[in-house]
């Protein structure tokens, strides 16, 4: 059945995706799942796809707003190759919308251009006592 919740800029996205979960992602996965951890590399190439700079506002370095279906499009992507991209999904989708929400503007200013060029990575942590 042909989905149509997807447009062409959706697709087009989804091709390039796909072309660098083939190229950077997929060939390493068992060795970066021996590793323990996904190379800063990945991040970076993701930061050069737009793929880490969604929502930020384009004074930051990001794409402005967008749709959640491209973050759902890389989902399916990293998915359909079995594959791996490490925290992405906690660092784009879970993490950096609070940023946007609650950062005043000197945070988004010292963060948000890292997030967007993938220099800053965003994670969620807990302490064990």
């Amino acid at each position: 059945m042909k989905r149509t919740i997807y447009d062409t800029e959706h697709e087009a996205f989804r091709q390039t995706v796909r072309a660098f979960i083939a190229r950077e992602a997929a060939p390493y996965v068992h060795e970066w799942e021996k590793a323990g951890q996904v190379p800063r590399s990945v991040f970076k190439g993701l930061a050069e796809l737009g793929a880490l700079g969604f929502d930020i506002p384009e004074e930051y370095g990001g794409l402005g707003p967008t749709s959640y279906k491209f973050q759902a499009i890389i989902h399916e992507e990293v998915a359909r190759a079995a594959a791996s991209i490490g925290h992405h999904h906690v660092n784009t989708g879970v993490v950096l919308p609070y940023l946007l929400r609650v950062a005043d503007e000197e945070q988004k200013a010292r963060w948000l251009p890292g997030c967007a060029g993938g220099d800053i990575l965003l994670a969620i942590s807990s302490s064990s006592q």
